[in-house]
C-alpha cells in the first residue's frame, strides 16, 4: 500500500460551523457519521483536517464532530471516509485494516500525543484547566444505500473545552 496523503490536526486551521442550539448540525450529515442512525449533537463541523496517521487509503471526505456538554466537556470525533467502489479500493482498505489491527496502539499513541499537545497549548493560551482523555481509534465499513465506505474514527474527550457561566456554555477561546 502506498501513502497517498497525510492529514494534520491544527487548531489554528480548524474552521468550525457551530450551531447555537442543541440538535443543530453544521456541515456533514448524520449519515456520514453513523450509517443513517439519527444523532443530535450540540455542535458539529465538517473539515478537511485530521490527526496525522499512518498511511491510509485516500479519503473521500472527513467529518469532525464536536459535542459540548453543559459542563463544558466536549467529545471530539474525527471520521475519515474512504469510498470502496472498486476492487482495488476494497483490497487497499482491507490491507490498511490488517496493518491497523497489528499496530493499533501506534495509531492511538500518535493521536493521543498530538491531541495532548493541542490541549496543553489551549490551556496555556486560555489559562483554564483542561485535560484530554478517553482516546479511541477504530476502523470499519459502512454499507449505505448505494455506496460502501471504509472509515477510520478517532475520538477523545476534552475536559473544560468550553467555559461555563451561569448555565451558559462559552467556547471559541481555545481557537
Amino acid at each position: 500500500m502506498s501513502p497517498r496523503w497525510w492529514t494534520v490536526l491544527s487548531l489554528g486551521v480548524i474552521v468550525l460551523g457551530v450551531t447555537a442550539a442543541a440538535g443543530g448540525v453544521a456541515g456533514g450529515t448524520d449519515d456520514a457519521w453513523n450509517g443513517g442512525q439519527q444523532n443530535q449533537p450540540v455542535a458539529a463541523s465538517q473539515t478537511q483536517v485530521l490527526p496525522q496517521t499512518e498511511e491510509i487509503p485516500e479519503a473521500d471526505a472527513t467529518v469532525t464532530r464536536i459535542t459540548v456538554a453543559p459542563n463544558g466537556t466536549a467529545e471530539w470525533r474525527f471520521r475519515i471516509l474512504i469510498a470502496l467502489d472498486t476492487n482495488e479500493s476494497v483490497e487497499e482498505f482491507a490491507a490498511f485494516e490488517r496493518e491497523f489491527a497489528t499496530n493499533q496502539s501506534q495509531f492511538l499513541d500518535r493521536f493521543r500525543e498530538r491531541i495532548t499537545g493541542v490541549v496543553d497549548s489551549a490551556r496555556n493560551e486560555t489559562g483554564r484547566s483542561m485535560t484530554a482523555g478517553e482516546f479511541t481509534v477504530e476502523t470499519g465499513t459502512d454499507e449505505l444505500v448505494a455506496q460502501r465506505r471504509g472509515f477510520v474514527n478517532y475520538e477523545f474527550q476534552w475536559q473544560n473545552f468550553a467555559a461555563t457561566d451561569d448555565g451558559t456554555i462559552l467556547f471559541g477561546d481555545v481557537f
